[in-house]
């Protein structure tokens, strides 16, 4: 999710570089650590909120881990370069960007450091390579990466052999969404209840895409078959204006059903930040429920 960056505000666009630069490494020196929770259905889940980070699954799908974060800033520190690397306009899809690199990167953007992403989602093989991305670089990971890296690796979901690591079959998710927060200062952003719950239901719907092929499938079909060339052309325009790569195909059908189906914010996703009316949204979206799409977390009740 976005990647939610409609929401930035105006006091984080203008952030210089070295503004950004000092948020991305502000706690590198050392990373708390985190606390694991159990299986926990979304409802539960949305109304979390804990002192630290929190690891949490949710049931119906434990190869998803949900990293919950208590603040925006420690989100981007984790996973800000890793986005520069996969997904974002502007990266580098060949090699890992320096912190330096990196906070010109977001300043170009519009972004700051906090708010590059609102959630984000990653399948272990991804993790893997940037992990090992950075090490033929010479990057130096932050605290808060090699928390993420040390995580996986204890967690069984990526190994390291031969000075390489290497996702572990069947493939984990890792997804990313932040805690309700007040805005202590104009150039912070609110996290609500409900945007919490927005970027939590869009994030988890990416988990379904990665791990149930199924589901991934009949959204593709939905993609090509149901939608017309002009809609389709209408979200790669909405994608890329929030900096998603509009050459990565497979990227715009998951965000696509992610933003569609299962982003219940007007304050992310309505029919007028697509460019389509909203006859034609109700449309679209009563027919991708009517196809009855497989999936355990998401069918409509």
């Amino acid at each position: 999710m976005p990647s939610r960056r409609s929401l930035v505000p105006a006091g984080l666009r203008g952030a210089g570089v070295a503004v950004i630069l000092g948020l991305l490494c502000q706690g590198s020196a050392r990373a708390s650590g985190l606390e694991e929770r159990g299986a926990a259905d979304v409802a539960a889940i949305e109304a979390f909120h804990g002192a630290g980070l929190t690891v949490h699954t949710v049931a119906g799908n434990p190869a998803v881990f949900i990293f919950d974060f208590p603040t925006l800033e420690q989100q981007g520190r984790m996973f800000a370069r890793i986005l520069a690397l996969i997904e974002r306009q502007g990266g580098d899809r060949e090699r890992v960007l320096t912190d330096a690199e990196l906070a010109r990167l977001i300043k170009a953007s519009g972004k700051g450091a906090a708010t590059y992403a609102y959630g984000n989602d990653f399948r272990v093989g991804e993790l893997v390579k940037f992990f090992n991305m950075a090490g033929d670089d010479k990057v130096a990971l932050n605290a808060d990466e090699e928390l993420l890296r040390d995580f996986l690796l204890a967690r069984g979901a990526m190994v390291r052999k031969f000075e390489f690591y290497n996702a572990v079959e069947p493939e984990r998710v890792v997804i990313s969404i932040p805690q309700t927060a007040t805005a202590a200062s104009s150039d912070q952003v609110g996290i609500t209840p409900q945007l919490r719950r927005a970027i939590l239901h869009h994030e988890l719907s990416h988990g379904e895409f990665y791990t149930d092929d199924a589901y991934a499938d009949y959204c593709r079909r939905f993609w090509t078959g149901v939608m017309s060339e002009r809609q389709r052309a209408a979200f790669r325009r909405f994608l890329a204006a929030k900096g998603y790569d509009p050459g990565n195909g497979e990227l715009i059908v998951n965000e696509t059903q992610a933003y569609l189906i299962h982003t219940p914010s007007p304050a992310i996703f309505s029919p007028a930040k697509v460019g389509l009316s909203a006859a034609e949204v109700k449309t679209l979206i009563a027919g991708f429920w009517a196809g009855k799409p497989p999936g355990r977390l998401y069918q409509r009740h």
